[in-house]
């Protein structure tokens, strides 16, 4: 019988150093986290990423499309920007995707210079690529990346079709998102929207991803700590067959607490969620159900 396999996924590396010492705690403690995204843009990225390389850390590229300053001169990505500079925000970003207002140009433009960060920081080119917030996927978006990956060598990438969300949304039908408003909004968009578009995208590229995924509706207090995150595994497990490959998206860390940063990064869940994936019953109960423990390498 095939081997069902579990990628645990840690994004958000290089985002202050709170959050990546819970992250490599994790990794190195528990040895359930597998893999870790790095975000190019974000204030520690490049001593993060160093040193988790030199750890023995797998990375993927955190493409980030959506806070801060990009990579690129905000003069050259116009699109993908406000006034000041800034990226346009989760909810800016999403908005303007529905709109057709992000230039395919300004896509490929960030996402290079994303791409190139990696390899001029790490020797290397990504082989795994996801995004912040999941922009990969809005509309339009997945259309102007999808070449580029390919042309950069990238083998795989998230598709963020939430396991536990799409059991919830069949539960109740939630009404076609016109136009993004509320963190639900925005959710529903990428889940029951935007992604099964831009899985037939990513694939016509040759762009590898997982048959399952969770983690959004486990973020933080959501997850129920350890036991909480147990009683979720076994129901993935559940519904993946022999030979499927699930990936678990997580955000462990300690929380921020220089003043700077969002309510995300300063929140107690970093916390909760660094403790899960320090649990001993949680990797307890991945092997009793049977689940192989891998990094994006092995698919």
């Amino acid at each position: 019988m095939q081997a069902r396999r579990l990628i645990v996924n840690a994004d958000d590396l290089g985002y202050c150093a709170e959050r990546d010492a819970g992250i490599m705690r994790c990794w190195r403690d528990c040895g359930v986290v597998a893999q870790v995204s790095v975000m190019p843009n974000a204030p520690h990225a490049a001593e993060a990423a160093r040193a988790a390389a030199a750890a023995g850390v797998p990375l993927g590229l955190h493409l980030n499309l959506t806070e801060g300053a990009p990579v690129c001169a905000a003069a050259a990505v116009p699109t993908l920007c406000t006034p000041g500079g800034q990226l346009r925000g989760k909810l800016g970003f999403a908005r303007a995707a529905q709109r057709g207002e992000l230039a395919a140009s300004d896509l490929a433009r960030e996402c290079i210079a994303q791409i190139g960060w990696f390899a001029r920081t790490l020797g290397k080119s990504p082989q795994h690529v996801d995004a912040h917030q999941h922009a990969h996927v809005m509309p339009g978006v997945a259309q102007a990346l999808a070449p580029v990956l390919n042309r950069a060598g990238v083998r795989s990438v998230r598709m963020p079709r939430d396991f536990f969300f799409c059991l919830r949304a069949a539960a109740c039908a939630p009404p076609v998102v016109r136009e993004v408003r509320t963190p639900d909004d925005f959710y529903a968009l990428v889940v029951a929207q935007a992604c099964g578009e831009a899985a037939e995208v990513f694939a016509a590229a040759g762009l590898a991803t997982t048959t399952h995924f969770a983690g959004i509706t486990l973020m933080g207090a959501k997850c129920g700590g350890p036991r909480g995150m147990v009683a979720a595994l076994a129901e993935l497990a559940a519904a993946m067959p022999p030979g499927a490959t699930a990936e678990l998206m997580v955000h462990p860390g300690d929380p921020q607490t220089d003043g700077l940063g969002d309510d995300f990064s300063r929140s107690a869940d970093r916390a909760l969620e660094r403790d899960v994936w320090l649990s001993a019953d949680v990797k307890a109960a991945i092997a009793a159900l049977g689940l192989q423990t891998c990094s994006w390498d092995a698919l």
